[in-house]
């Protein structure tokens, strides 16, 4: 897994929006730790930052902030686009994969 190349995809404002993430950082999420991930997004030709907090409240939990508490999506890594090193993997297949 060291040097898989992990992309997760939500939809906001009509338009898809990625987050990517190191190996490390996907294996924590994926064993249920608390991440924060700082990224930069584009919206209509401007640059603006925002923050992907995976498993805030339970396990596969999804929000994407910005402003310090606006909120793009909130949801699930269910109801993302999971690809790693470009192959697309549902979050079930994730946890089955992990067991």
């Amino acid at each position: 897994m060291k040097n898989e190349t992990i992309e997760i995809s939500v939809n906001w404002a009509d338009e898809t929006h990625s987050c990517n993430l190191l190996a490390t950082t996907w294996e924590s999420i994926v064993n249920g730790v608390k991440s924060i991930v700082p990224a930069i997004y584009w919206y209509e030709g401007e640059e603006y930052y925002c923050e992907w907090v995976f498993n805030k409240s339970e396990l596969g939990s999804l929000i994407v902030n910005y402003d310090g508490d606006g909120v793009h999506f909130d949801g699930d890594l269910a109801d993302a686009n999971i690809a790693v090193d470009g192959e697309t993997i549902t979050w079930e297949e994730v946890l089955k994969n992990k067991l």
